[in-house]
Order: C-alpha cells, then structure tokens, then sequence
C-alpha cells in the first residue's frame, strides 16, 4: 500500500471514531490480560464489537466496515453468521439497551442452530433490568455468570491515542456472562479456575 493511501485510511478511521464517541467511552475495551484468559478458556479469538483503534484480535467486527476494512475488520456483528461455523467470540457492545437487545437475541439464535463448538464471553452492565441483560440470565446456553463491582475494575479507553491515559474506571458495576453451546461447552468447559 502506498504511504499516502494508508495516510488517507487512517485519517477516516480516526475522524471516523473521534466524530462517534466525542468524550469518550463508546469504545472502551477490556484489557489485554481479560482477552488472554477469554482466549484460553472460552476459545473466544474474536471480537463483535471493536474498532481498529482498540482491537486486541484481527479480524474483528465494527460499526463500520467502510473504514476498518482496510484494519482488520469484518464487518458487523449483526452481519456475521457465527451459527455457521462455530468458534469463540468476545461480545463487549456499546452500552446502549436496543444493541443488548439484539445482541443476545443473535447469539441465542447462533447458539440453538450451531453444532460446531460455539462460545460467548459476553462483557456488559450489569443492568439487570434490561431485556438483554435478563435473556442472557435466563438462556438455556448459560454456563458461568458473574459481577464485578464497579470500583474494582475499568477498562481500555477507545480514545487512547489522543488521552494521556489509556485506563478508564467503569462507571458501573459489569457483569459477564459465558454463552455456549453444548459442543463448546465440552471444548471449553468453564470452572472456577477460568473465572478467578
């Protein structure tokens, strides 16, 4: 690729994200060591909702695959088939209910009609009056949940190339759940020493 042309992508990227979350925080991610043990326990090598600026994986899923193409990314998570192949992904969406909601209704679809090995390490609020919230709660595919306080955990800013931090403290408590199916959960079997 020509120096000018990768000049060119990145400036849309960057316009792009700065333009999206303003001050902050609609890209926020978890950090490196969080995806390692998702990695090893979950299977879990791709992320739904990521941006080229906060990706720990590539491919990865994003809002905007005009952009991101060019970075690695896939598309969006509402596009991909994860029912068809299976796999182990890494859903961490905006904090926004409508995008929980639909989330979880398409891993719930995925997770009925996959038998290949499928897994979710779901990274949300803890926003247990929420539909979404409540699905994932609730579903069949359900194998491990848990809550981290608010003020013991944060998260990698999307926005770190231009702050003087890369670490954000959560503004709520998180609650992560581990969605699979039953071949993923006999390939990635989810205990006590995954959760620690």
């Amino acid at each position: 690729m020509h120096p000018w042309k990768f000049h060119e992508r990145l400036f849309l990227v960057l316009l792009r994200y700065h333009g999206e979350q303003g001050g902050g925080g609609f890209q926020a991610a978890a950090h490196g060591e969080v995806f390692d043990a998702l990695r090893e326990h979950c299977g879990a090598d791709m992320e739904c909702f990521a941006s080229p600026l906060n990706c720990r994986f590539a491919p990865f899923c994003s809002a905007y695959p005009d952009t991101d193409l060019w970075f690695g990314g896939a598309g969006s998570f509402f596009s991909l088939d994860a029912g068809a192949g299976g796999g182990g992904f890494e859903p961490n969406p905006p904090f926004v209910p409508a995008v929980l909601n639909r989330m979880q209704e398409s891993m719930e679809t995925a997770l009925a009609r996959c038998e290949a090995p499928l897994s979710f390490a779901v990274i949300i609020p803890a926003w247990d009056g929420t539909t979404g919230w409540q699905g994932l709660a609730e579903s069949a595919h359900l194998r491990a949940s848990f809550t981290l306080a608010q003020r013991e955990h944060g998260y990698l800013e999307g926005s770190q190339h231009w702050r003087r931090t890369s670490f954000r403290v959560s503004t709520c408590d998180t609650t992560v759940f581990i969605l699979q199916n039953v071949a993923g959960a006999e390939r990635w079997a989810f205990d006590e020493d995954a959760e620690a």
